[in-house]
């Protein structure tokens, strides 16, 4: 039976081995992630779950807040922004639900493109072709579930912010325009949550973008 803590683990040495797509990531969180993968392997060997994200691999769009970390909105304008003093309340709800917060990812500056590009810290390949575009504005966070190193990724969607990525990639994307434990973020909506098709999409077959 694979533990949470041995999946972790493999993903963050393909990450940090560089055996993953480029750009896909801002910031990784491994001792926390360790942490909570810990504690839910733990609560399985003692036949407690807490529902069906309880050891999850999550990664966050860089537009949500992570405590003690800037929010940079894919912007090199707010590398310097103040560290935020909570979690946003999607990311705490996740916690509580038991996923492991892995690593804020990727995406368009400001959320605004449907494209995926990032001048300043580049711009991920799609998990379905690395040298196509990757879509967005949630690139990194579609990338990464496309890729396999996130179970499901935490995005955003007012205009095709989240659909169009999860199409580009061949993944799937869901949302609520109400109150749920992974649909909403302050001050934006929808949020979309990606989960990953296991199957990439045909290199001929990629949609075109729209907005």
């Amino acid at each position: 039976m694979t533990c949470v803590r041995d999946r972790l683990d493999a993903t963050l040495d393909r990450i940090e081995g560089g055996r993953s797509g480029k750009h896909v990531f801002m910031k990784l969180y491994p001792e926390a992630a360790r942490a909570a993968a810990d504690a839910a392997d733990a609560r399985k060997r003692a036949g407690i779950t807490l529902g069906p994200l309880d050891g999850a691999l999550v990664s966050i769009k860089d537009l949500f807040d992570v405590a003690g970390e800037a929010t940079t909105a894919g912007s090199k304008l707010r590398r310097d922004a103040a560290p935020a003093a909570a979690d946003a309340p999607v990311v705490a709800r996740l916690r509580r639900a038991g996923a492991v917060i892995l690593a804020k990812t990727n995406m368009v500056e400001f959320a605004f493109g449907g494209i995926g590009l990032n001048p300043h810290h580049g711009t991920p390949g799609s998990a379905a072709d690395p040298s196509r575009v990757p879509g967005g504005s949630t690139s990194g966070g579609a990338v990464s579930v496309g890729e396999g190193t996130s179970d499901i990724t935490i995005g955003s969607d007012t205009g095709g912010s989240t659909r169009i990525p999860a199409a580009f990639t061949a993944s799937s994307a869901s949302s609520r325009r109400r109150a749920a434990c992974r649909s909403r973020a302050p001050s934006r909506s929808p949020t979309r949550s990606t989960r990953s098709a296991r199957s990439p999409a045909p290199r001929s077959n990629a949609p075109t973008p729209t907005r």
